[in-house]
């Protein structure tokens, strides 16, 4: 099938991926069609137009269209471009690392052997290790907190009758106790040095 015919005739290249189209049928790929400036209207007709206007005959002819990576000389077509591309072992490729100082300048197949070794890469990708550590810790602690908030008020009467008969207090003064410190998060009413801090502040 030929490609004739099928060029935006904008940028005057085949496109990829969406084709927009005027009321008069004429073609522009996705890039030039979103470009558009406003008042939009249609290069060729001056003819307003609409933000979408698809062609989807246009794309399946396009995808239809044969193609050869330029990489390993692969035949297929243009709708399977993209894909191939993605996993393509011959493609150009740079280290994980390059932005950290790593030069390689190799293809996709050798990447994998190349950061396994490269201590740029090893490196880089311990830090990110560490920064998960790091993050997974700081979620323990958040669930911590969040379990000791919980605990907050589920101890009963008779747990609350005897630990203000320990402490020398009343019931109510030990629930303003609870009320206003809490427990640990794991059932445990907070030490007395708290109570006397309440005792000093309530007055």
């Amino acid at each position: 099938m030929a490609a004739e015919g099928l060029e935006c005739p904008i940028c005057l290249t085949l496109p990829e991926g969406e084709v927009h189209q005027c009321n008069e049928g004429h073609c522009y790929c996705v890039r030039c069609w979103d470009r558009l400036e406003e008042p939009r209207r249609c290069p060729e007709c001056r003819q307003p137009v609409p933000q979408a206007n698809r062609n989807r005959a246009a794309e399946r002819a396009i995808a239809a269209l044969a193609w050869s990576c330029e990489h390993c000389g692969v035949a297929t077509t243009r709708g399977a471009k993209a894909a191939h591309l993605a996993a393509c072992p011959q493609v150009p490729t740079a280290c994980a690392a390059a932005a950290v100082g790593c030069g390689l300048a190799g293809v996709m197949s050798e990447q994998e052997a190349h950061e396994a070794a490269c201590p740029s890469a090893i490196c880089q990708d311990d830090s990110e290790d560490e920064y998960e550590e790091d993050e997974e810790v700081d979620a323990d602690e958040v669930d911590t907190d969040e379990a000791g908030a919980e605990g907050h008020g589920e101890v009963d009467a008779q747990e609350l009758t005897a630990w203000a008969e320990e402490h020398g207090m009343t019931a109510d003064d030990a629930a303003a106790v609870f009320d206003m410190m809490g427990t640990n998060g794991d059932g445990k009413v907070t030490p007395i040095w708290m109570f006397a801090h309440y005792r000093q502040t309530s007055g």
